[in-house]
């Protein structure tokens, strides 16, 4: 697979729990000003891009040491995101979300909601170790994009149509995780 395209592929899937936190941010807070609109994408899209680029640099000190068990590692860590997400998005248990006491979502919120959307995709970094450094560029490009067009998208879902596809987009991530570990095993 073109790793453009599967940049794009990639970026959807880690995107998605991203996109599930915008919506409930457009649901939540409701009065969400354009501005702040594209500050929360904009913080989502660049913790997505640095995230797999740092796991990326780590994974190529380790790489040499590894490099036969990429594809094995790939498809562990993917297949386990995606079938967390899968879970997390089936889960019936799920704490309804409350509106809070406060209209205005701070930066602090937005920071902290941005760390942990992105933690994941960190291990992704792991995963595109056989990129050169050009190519993984591109690819956190790519990543941190799709991320904030999602994202900035994702508030107005939340605002116009409540938590109905909260969970849709997080099985929906887990699918194309799991699809992206099975390519790069397979490759």
């Amino acid at each position: 697979m073109n790793y453009i395209l599967q940049s794009f592929v990639i970026g959807v899937g880690v995107a998605s729990d991203a996109f599930a936190v915008a919506t409930a941010d457009g649901m939540c807070y409701k009065k969400l000003k354009k501005s702040k609109s594209v500050l929360i994408a904009l913080f989502f899209g660049i913790f997505q891009g640095v995230m797999p680029l740092i796991g990326y640099f780590v994974g190529q000190k380790l790489f040499a040491n590894i490099q036969a068990f990429v594809p094995y590692i790939s498809l562990v860590i993917l297949c386990l995101m995606g079938l967390k997400m899968i879970f997390d998005g089936i889960d019936k248990n799920q704490k309804e979300i409350k509106t809070p006491k406060s209209q205005k979502i701070s930066i602090i919120t937005i920071f902290l909601q941005s760390i942990a959307t992105s933690i994941d995709a960190l291990s992704v970094g792991f995963a595109i170790t056989h990129f050169n450094l050009h190519m993984a560029l591109i690819f956190t490009l790519i990543v941190s994009l799709v991320t904030f067009l999602l994202s900035f998208f994702g508030v107005f879902i939340g605002k116009k149509f409540g938590n109905k596809f909260e969970n849709i987009a997080e099985i929906f991530g887990g699918i194309i995780l799991i699809f992206i570990g099975i390519v790069i095993f397979l490759g």
